[in-house]
């Protein structure tokens, strides 16, 4: 390809390169003085001869952007960036070998790379703000998504980090990381908000707030929280611990009732030994008739024995539903505290918050679960995303034979459910149950809905999830 090497100079130099979008993001990089404001976020002790750290860092971010899959495609792929002098020009920057990059990284420290972000940051932010604006401008929401991606390491390396472990990848077990990105989807194309590093068996249900809480700070825009709906929780909660805790105080009575007894029971037999002792000495030689006194004595003792016995039994029965109770009764005001402090936060926020904006998030399955649907009905945005396959086998029980199915993709077939709760999660959403053809059988999945301002016929509602493909 031709480029200019010098942009003050009219002269060109002709160079291959077999990276030839390099080529433009580097320029665009060079507008952005990307190279030197890497350099000055990582100051490292290196040799005077050595390569700016910065370098090496925009070398690694490279390795990305060239689609490279390995550290070592660096030097060794068969196109590899090292050798590649016309990118290195339009970045501005020295390459040096795979193996110096690599014991570069393993001496960052946390300081370094919280540097990096944030200067990666202040780059980033003006194009999230220009595409924030022409959202806002449009009066449309915001469209956020997130994604956990598995990225398995070499099966040729001997050394791995000690967060490279076995978890699902692509619905495979394999050694490795899970990358989570954060995304908004703007008028024109994805903006990207925040990534994370998990390690492979990390699950995506355990990552969501941090994707929340992320893109909040870097859109510096949330929804209304729905904290009226926090509240609606409440008075229930309050009921059950009222009937929990007069459950308590009846095992507590029945308790002290059965002690009470007890003590009576033992005095009458201590009373009753006393006697006997009387008893039997009178009778000494004689034969005891059946209904004699000291006959009636002895079955006297031995009701009053198995009567503390009982006693003792209903006491110690009354103490083991006291203890379960006692323990519900725990979790019961545990949760009604929780969530009075959660309705406190959602408030303060709300305060805080003049200004809210309508927002969605767009989710692969592995987010649906009830507590992370709940999570984000409360955070006040719609959501779109699919649940496990549990909850899709159990519906699929409910679905009558003569159902009729919208076509509602290519391949896909839509059919919304008279069920609208979701196991776990006390607010009503749309489920919508998707089916589409695998060879001769039917493959299921269940889309999870929900939303105050937007009903979407089936024929829109489909297309509007998959948006988070583009």
């Amino acid at each position: 390809m031709t480029l200019r090497t010098d942009e003050t100079q009219q002269d060109t130099v002709h160079q291959l390169t077999q990276h030839a979008m390099l080529i433009a993001w580097g320029r665009f990089a060079r507008h952005l003085d990307l190279t030197e404001r890497m350099r000055a976020a990582v100051k490292l002790r290196r040799h005077r001869d050595a390569v700016p750290g910065g370098d090496l860092v925009l070398e690694f971010g490279l390795a990305s952007l060239a689609g490279y899959e390995y550290l070592q495609d660096l030097s060794l792929g068969p196109h590899p960036l090292t050798k590649d002098q016309a990118v290195a020009d339009e970045w501005d920057i020295q390459f040096r070998h795979y193996t110096v990059l690599s014991r570069f990284l393993y001496g960052l420290n946390e300081a370094h790379v919280a540097q990096i972000e944030a200067t990666l940051a202040s780059v980033l932010q003006p194009y999230i703000d220009q595409a924030v604006h022409q959202v806002l401008c449009r009066q449309e929401k915001l469209t956020l998504c997130a994604d956990l991606t598995g990225r398995p390491v070499s099966a040729y390396s001997v050394t791995y980090p000690p967060d490279a472990v076995f978890g699902y990848m692509a619905n495979q077990l394999r050694k490795g990381h899970q990358a989570l990105v954060v995304t908004l989807k703007g008028l024109q194309h994805r903006v990207h908000l925040a990534a994370f590093h998990h390690p492979g068996n990390v699950a995506s249900n355990r990552c969501l707030r941090q994707s929340v809480e992320a893109a909040e700070k870097r859109l510096g825009a949330r929804p209304r929280r729905r904290a009226d709906l926090v509240s609606q929780r409440i008075a229930p909660l309050e009921a059950k611990i009222a009937k929990q805790a007069s459950w308590v105080e009846a095992q507590q009575a029945l308790i002290h009732q059965q002690l009470k007894r007890q003590v009576r029971l033992d005095e009458q037999l201590q009373g009753l030994e006393r006697e006997l002792v009387e008893l039997e000495a009178h009778y000494a030689g004689k034969v005891v008739g059946p209904h004699s006194k000291l006959a009636q004595a002895r079955r006297r003792k031995e009701s009053w024995k198995r009567q503390r016995q009982s006693a003792r039994n209903q006491e110690i029965q009354a103490r083991k539903l006291l203890q379960r109770h006692e323990q519900r009764l725990e979790q019961l005001t545990a949760e009604r505290d929780a969530l009075l402090s959660w309705l406190a936060q959602l408030r303060m926020e709300n305060a805080a918050n003049p200004n809210p904006v309508r927002m969605r998030w767009l989710l692969d399955g592995g987010f649906g679960s009830a507590e992370n649907v709940t999570y984000l009905i409360e955070m006040g945005y719609d959501l779109y995303t699919i649940a496990n396959g549990q909850t899709t086998r159990s519906i699929r029980n409910e679905i009558p034979e003569d159902a009729e199915w919208t076509q509602v993709g290519a391949r896909t077939q839509a059919l919304d459910l008279a069920r609208d709760q979701l196991r776990q999660c006390p607010y009503p959403v749309r489920l919508t149950l998707l089916r589409w053809k695998k060879g001769d059988a039917f493959c299921y999945s269940t889309l999870i809905s929900f939303s105050e301002t937007e009903s979407l016929p089936l024929e829109e509602l489909f297309p509007t999830y998959h948006q988070r493909q583009d």
